[in-house]
Parts: structure tokens; C-alpha cells; sequence
């Protein structure tokens, strides 16, 4: 860290009062020292320099368009990255029909900020290729009942009506599923246990 890094922290709860009361200055002192910041954030979740580049930029508009609302007993730096990250959230689910997306990023969200910090972030759109390759192990039954129940969000009770069978019988089938899938993802293990096994 810099030496005017260094100072930036010493002095950031200056820096958040005077741009709570609208100081320019203030603001760009932070912009600067936190720019660096969110875009790994978000680069590491997206693995795409553009959208990074628009999610900071529009999470530094806000900023200061709400000024005035910063609450001064909070984490400034927790407060920024909640804010990017919403924003990246609301854009995906925008552009992003995929089911676990929002799930995914709450998982890499915790990797990284964990005090256990990890230097390799998975990648979704891997995770994603790896899932399918993975589903082609799956009978049609299981992988239908695997995509309505752990996907989709349908009930144990909702798919036996749907496909005419016992709640058993879907029951066995999803546990069947899910354990062949949970071999082949060994890349991926303990993010495929986040998502569908505490789902």
C-alpha cells in the first residue's frame, strides 16, 4: 500500500463526513482510492472488464447522487461494495435467464470477502459448461425432475402431479440425480453442494 493510500484510511472518516456534506474533493479522493477496489470485485464475479467498468461507474453515480444518506456508524467500504453489487445483481437478472446466477455470485461474494481470502474465483459461465456435460449422465426422467425441482424451484408434491408418480418416487430419482452430478462436478464441488444441496 502507498504511502497516500496509507493516508486515505488514516483520514477516511474525514474524507466520508466532508463528502456527506457534498464535497467534491472528497468524493474524488475516494473515487480513486476505491475504483482499484471495485472493479476486481466485480471483474472476479463477471470476468468481463466492460461490465465492471459500468458497474463501478454507475455505483460511484449513486454514491453521489445519495451523498447526503451515507450513514456514518457503517463500514463506508461495506456500503460501497453493497451497492455494486446489487447493481450487478439487478443487471444480470436482467440480461441472465439462468436460475442459479444470483445464488452464484452470492457464493464468490462470500469467497472473497471471507477473511479466508482466495486468490481463484470460479467461473460461472465453466461452472455452467461443466453442469451440462455433467446432466448428460442423467436419465430423462431424472434430469426433468433434477431441472424442476433444484432449477426451477418446483415442489416434491407439484412434479409427482405433473408427471403422474409417487412424491417417492421423485424423491429417489432427485437423490439419484443429484449424487451423479455431484460426482462428475468434483471441479466444482463445494459450489455445487451451495447451490443445490442446501437449496
Amino acid at each position: 500500500m502507498s504511502a497516500q493510500d496509507k493516508n486515505i484510511l488514516q483520514n477516511e472518516t474525514d474524507y466520508i463526513k466532508r463528502l456527506k456534506e457534498g464535497s467534491h474533493e472528497a468524493y474524488s479522493v475516494l473515487y480513486q482510492f476505491y475504483l482499484p477496489q471495485l472493479y476486481a470485485f466485480i471483474y472476479n464475479m463477471t470476468r468481463s472488464a466492460y461490465f465492471a467498468e459500468e458497474t463501478v461507474q454507475e455505483t460511484f453515480v449513486r454514491l453521489w447522487k445519495n451523498h447526503t444518506e451515507i450513514c456514518l456508524e457503517t463500514s463506508f467500504k461495506s456500503y460501497l461494495f453493497t451497492v455494486a453489487r446489487n447493481l450487478m445483481l439487478n443487471e444480470f437478472r436482467r440480461q441472465i435467464n439462468h436460475p442459479v446466477f444470483s445464488e452464484y455470485v452470492e457464493y464468490s461474494n462470500q469467497l472473497q470477502l471471507s477473511e479466508n481470502e482466495t486468490e481463484t474465483y470460479m467461473n460461472f459461465n465453466d461452472f455452467c459448461a461443466e453442469l451440462n456435460k455433467a446432466k448428460q449422465k442423467l436419465s430423462p426422467r431424472q434430469l426433468d425432475i433434477f431441472h424442476l425441482h433444484k432449477e426451477k424451484g418446483y415442489s416434491v408434491q407439484s412434479i409427482a402431479k405433473q408427471l403422474n408418480i409417487t412424491e417417492k418416487s421423485v424423491r429417489n430419482q432427485l437423490s439419484t440425480a443429484i449424487n451423479i452430478l455431484r460426482k462428475e462436478m468434483t471441479c466444482f464441488s463445494a459450489l455445487f453442494v451451495f447451490l443445490f444441496l442446501y437449496s
